[in-house]
């Protein structure tokens, strides 16, 4: 072994040609700076993509469980004006409700009566047996007007009550208001 002197020659050539290639790496390469910067709008184009997919992602996957068109249950069935007093007035409406993203419409009836012109009641026109439609009809009840259902032959009075038939259970009343000569009748 050899430990003397060496003489260490450098040839010019492979000096410059170690130049040539040293910026033929760098022109093959990016920049850092360029890197870095591509690096980063890659990045914003993605997070702004998640975003503008996410959030309506996100509102249809929470639902809509919470939306209703009725104000507390209250739903207006008719003018006051419209109710003939003495004699039940059978009133219509149509509700839609809405739950989650499926919208639906479903009709409301109830008779509603008054004796004063300022007080009513409301009570369903579906009977407590089956569910079947009640209809009013005159002379029913000992002389009186009353409800009737076809179905099987129940009887409910004037208020309701159940009179006759397989019936268990008096026709549901609802809850009444009248708001600027309106009437209201809670549903729920």
């Amino acid at each position: 072994m050899n430990c003397g002197s060496e003489k260490v020659v450098i040839d010019e050539r492979s000096w410059s040609s170690h130049i040539v290639v040293s910026q033929l790496s760098t022109a093959v390469n990016p920049d850092p700076d360029r890197r870095t910067f591509l690096r980063g709008a890659i990045a914003g184009i993605t997070a702004t993509v998640a975003t503008l997919l996410g959030i309506p992602a996100a509102w249809f996957l929470r639902g809509r469980a919470d939306a209703s068109s009725t104000v507390e249950g209250w739903v207006r069935m008719a003018s006051a004006d419209s109710i003939v007093p003495g004699r039940p007035t059978l009133v219509t409406a149509t509700v839609e409700k809405q739950q989650g993203w499926v919208a639906a419409q479903s009709q409301v009836a109830a008779f509603i009566k008054t004796e004063d012109g300022a007080h009513f009641e409301a009570l369903s026109n579906v009977c407590t047996h089956l569910g079947c439609r009640v209809t009013l009809q005159d002379d029913l009840v000992e002389g009186s007007p009353g409800f009737f259902c076809p179905c099987h032959d129940g009887v409910f009075d004037i208020d309701g009550a159940v009179v006759s038939g397989p019936v268990p259970a008096p026709l549901e009343s609802f809850e009444v208001k009248v708001d600027e000569g309106d009437v209201f009748v809670r549903t729920v």
